[in-house]
Formats: C-alpha cells, structure tokens, sequence
C-alpha cells in the first residue's frame, strides 16, 4: 500500500541512496554502516528507519502512514 500510494525509488545500497534527499531504512538497521550513514548524511540526504518487532509490525506502520497520508514517520515537512 505504501510503496503504491508513494511510489518512492526502492534500492538495496548505499550507492544507489547517494544523492537522494530523503531515505527510509526499512527493518533492520545492520546493514547501514556509521560509514554508510556518514556518507549519507555527508550528501545532505535525511535518513529515517523504520522498524518493527516483525514484518507484520513494519507492514502495519506503513499501512498506518499510507492512511495518515504521510510519507514519513520521523521527517517532518517532506
């Protein structure tokens, strides 16, 4: 639902994130380095990590923000 009503680029790494102005980490944050986030951060891009106890818990929230009408849980004014 989220990824329909948005429609934001989906990707896999850290290269494909340089330059975006906004990137949601979904699940778990192990795979985003401090160096990665650095990286990020370095390029101006805002970073929001959603997570959850559970896929189901993650899909929920999103549901959730998709309802809300908000894109991002965290960021405001995107």
């Amino acid at each position: 639902n989220y990824i329909s009503k948005f429609q934001p680029m989906v990707g896999f790494s850290v290269e494909e994130a340089i330059g975006a102005k906004y990137v949601s980490v979904v699940g778990s944050n192990m795979h985003l380095t401090a160096n990665d986030k650095s990286r990020l951060e370095a390029e101006g891009t805002k970073i929001e990590r959603i997570a959850g106890n559970s896929p189901q818990a993650i899909k929920a929230l999103l549901d959730n923000l998709t309802r809300l009408n908000r894109r991002f849980l965290t960021i405001e004014g995107a």
